[in-house]
Formats: C-alpha cells, structure tokens, sequence
C-alpha cells in the first residue's frame, strides 16, 4: 500500500504484505493520522501513520469510526466488545456487507446513554455475539438488527427505557405488547405471557427452538416469525388474525390447524414445511397469500 500525495503520486511504501486490498480499509481522521485495519481471518489489527513521519507507524487495540449522524462506534479487539456511543440515531444499511464492523470477532454490545435507535441489519451476521446491552434513550430497534446471531443469549436494557423491556433475559420486547426479538440460543420450549399481542417480523427466527406455547393474547404473527425454527407442532390461540408472509417457511410442522377466525394467511407463510402432511382449516380466511402451502409432496386436507 502506498500513501499518495496531493496530486496523487506515490509518497512512500507504508507496508507490504500478501494480504488482499479487500482487507484493508484506510481511515483518514481528525488527528491527521491515516488508519487503516487488516484481519487475518482471527484477529484485527489496527495501523495508524503520521504522514509527516513515514518512517513508523503504531499499532493499537482498538478501532472506531461513525455509524449516524453524531454517533460514534469503537471496537477493542482484545475484549471482543463493540462500542455504540455519541447522540442521536444509527444508520440502516441496506445489507450486512455495508456495515462497517461486519466480519470483526464481536461477543459482546453496548449501545450507551443518548443513542436513540438500533438501525437495520445493525448486529446482524455476527456468529459470535452472545449479549447485547441497550440504554434508557433506545426508542426504536428494527427488527432485522439481530438477524443470523445463533450464539445471542441475552439482551439487557436500561431500567428507565420507557418503551423496552426484557422478558427472561432472553426476549426484548416493546410498548409491553410485542416481542421485538427473541435470543437464538433459548431453551427448546419457549412459553410466551398473555399480554404479548404481536410476534414481530423475524422474532424467532433461526432461534433453536422445538416448541412455542403462545399466551392467549397474541394477535399477529409477523413476517419470517419463526422460519427455519425445529417446531413440529403449533396450538394458536383463538385470538390469531394474522400470520405473516414466510412466517412458518422451512419449519417441521407436521400438522396444521386453522380453525380460528383468522383473516390473513401471508405469502409463503408455509413454505418448505416439508414434514407437514394435515391441513384443518375451519372458518374461510379471507386471505391466503400467493403460495402459502408450497409444500410439495402429499398433505391431506
């Protein structure tokens, strides 16, 4: 890699190695200095040069740069802890490749005091982080923030939230009504209170989950819910109205009752169910998405 001047020519030879470019992201920064980071697949290293001293440069232990307007990320490699802090609300990055700790080794959360969202795809495809913690000044989460964290285990939210909670340690939940998201690594059964009324897109998803007891109170089942989950059998309450698209896909559900008033059975809602084989449906639903059962094989109904 090469430092450039100016007008573009070569200053001078920073480091050589074998390392891709792809592994290397230049940070230039307030303090003059230019920072740049390589992984090797294990561990992040973090280099930083004077420009007007080429003839070193430091390595330290910790990383950082911005993720909203005001809000300021670190990430100490040697702790495994990343750091959201500063004012006001994060990015949504519209793929998990954009964010800019994606592919860090990443255990632990922390979104401090005056940060006041968690931002799309924010924590998602981080296989080895286990707790998150969120301040009294989170108002909102989007829900595929946590999505593709099999090692989550708990999440942990400021007394003074007003507007979250966390059920069991494993369960963050909003307004007091709906599961935002529940922790991938969870018992195999999972018994859900009455006063939740809306399972949120991808609440479950993913989660290492055989069976669901839902609380007499939930209305609405959101999208991706609890796809890819191991449950075989499923009971809804009479109050479920709506289930959502992809809601149950590649589940080992292997029968089905619909007997409810519900109203709305969401594209694909089943999808890949392959084990299921009985369908009993009561009052007509009056609306069933574009390949709800895509199934295949045999399924008496």
């Amino acid at each position: 890699m090469e430092l450039l001047d100016g007008e573009g020519r070569a200053k001078s030879v920073i480091v050589s190695t074998d390392m891709r470019l792809s592994d290397c992201q230049p940070i230039k920064t307030s303090d003059g200095l230019v920072k740049w980071y390589a992984t090797n697949g294990e561990a992040v290293t973090l280099y930083q040069v004077n420009p007007f001293k080429l003839a070193s440069y430091q390595q330290t232990s910790a990383i950082k740069g911005t993720c909203g307007k005001g809000v300021i990320w670190t990430y100490d490699y040697d702790e495994k802890v990343l750091t959201i802090s500063g004012s006001g609300e994060m990015f949504d990055y519209a793929k998990v490749d954009d964010v800019p700790w994606h592919g860090l080794s990443i255990t632990q959360v922390y979104v401090t005091e005056n940060v006041s969202s968690v931002g799309k795809n924010a924590f998602a495809d981080l296989p080895e982080l286990a707790s998150v913690s969120l301040n009294s000044t989170v108002l909102s989460v989007d829900p595929t923030a946590f999505l593709d964290c099999p090692e989550l285990n708990n999440f942990i939210v400021d007394l003074n939230n007003p507007k979250y909670k966390v059920m069991a340690n494993k369960g963050l939940v909003e307004d007091g009504i709906k599961l935002v998201k529940y922790a991938s690594k969870c018992s195999a059964t999972v018994t859900l209170p009455a006063t939740l009324k809306i399972i949120g897109d991808y609440a479950f998803y993913g989660c290492t989950l055989n069976t669901i007891v839902f609380g007499s109170g939930v209305e609405i089942i959101g999208d991706y819910a609890f796809a890819g989950c191991n449950i075989s059998k499923i009971t809804f309450p009479d109050n479920v109205r709506t289930i959502g698209a992809y809601a149950f896909a590649g589940t080992s559900l292997t029968e089905l009752n619909l007997t409810m008033q519900i109203n709305s059975v969401g594209n694909n809602a089943f999808e890949n169910c392959a084990s299921l084989k009985t369908l009993t449906v009561g009052n007509p639903v009056t609306d069933f998405g574009t390949g709800a059962f895509s199934i295949g094989g045999h399924m008496d109904i």
